[in-house]
């Protein structure tokens, strides 16, 4: 849930820069190919703004997201699972 909350707060973020004066949209910059597996294990959340502080993780601590594989599900690259004490 944190990762989702995060993936759209940076896309309405980068959505918003990427706008010029007139409202037309300028799309962003992406990369070609991404290899998913250097992503797996499990991440720390170092910092966070204050939204998640004061709502989804509030008197949360030691904040984790653990990627890994995902098999038998083909329009699916890998899972999350988020968690926090």
């Amino acid at each position: 849930m944190i990762f989702a909350w995060m993936v759209i707060l940076t896309l309405a973020f980068g959505v918003a820069s990427h706008m010029i004066e007139d409202q037309q949209f300028i799309p962003p910059d992406t990369v070609n190919s991404l290899n998913l597996t250097s992503y797996y294990g499990r991440w720390y959340q170092m910092y966070a703004s204050k939204l998640p502080n004061t709502t989804i993780e509030k008197n949360g601590y030691c904040v984790t997201a653990d990627h890994y594989p995902v098999s038998n599900r083909s329009n699916v690259a890998f899972g999350l699972t988020n968690s926090l004490r």
